[in-house]
């Protein structure tokens, strides 16, 4: 670790993240990923909500990072968790005001980091990105919102 950021942890610093070696599951050697104090059950964001914004930041990019690189590895061994990691890390939204300026900039990090990846996948695929229809996908987006549960038809179609 280099000097610059060794001096920026304090001495009292809360858990450090780490690699799960000991866990079968790809997914749940993720540091980010565990029993969480804050959800009953398995949290797909389990990280300390100090360092403040900038700090939450920081740790953001550095979590996508390892999660897109965790993707890369494990292609189609652990579904789809993305959403899981939206949903946890978005309900830590309480707290002190320091707490929830911290998890604002995992968001911030995460999501931005996340961005700067798809945005060149995209030109890969640019065929498959041509076909998407936004007014068919606002049409969609309108029907969710409008969507009563009650019916039995599908909204994802």
């Amino acid at each position: 670790m280099n000097n610059m950021m060794t001096s920026s942890i304090n001495a009292a610093s809360p858990q450090l993240l780490s690699f799960k070696v000991d866990q079968e599951l790809p997914l749940h050697k993720l540091p980010f990923v565990g029993f969480s104090e804050v959800k009953q059950g398995m949290s797909y964001w389990n990280v300390p909500r100090t360092g403040g914004f900038g700090g939450g930041v920081v740790t953001g990019k550095a979590l996508a990072r390892i999660y897109m690189k965790h993707l890369a590895d494990n292609q189609g061994n652990d579904g789809g968790i993305l959403q899981s990691i939206v949903t946890d890390i978005t309900q830590q939204c309480d707290g002190s005001d320091s707490e929830k300026s911290s998890s604002r900039g995992h968001v911030v990090g995460f999501f931005s980091e996340i961005e700067k990846w798809l945005k060149p996948m995209l030109s890969m695929i640019s065929e498959d990105a041509d076909s998407l229809d936004s007014s068919k996908n606002l049409e969609s987006a309108n029907h969710g919102i409008n969507y009563d549960e009650s019916k039995l038809d599908k909204a994802y179609n």
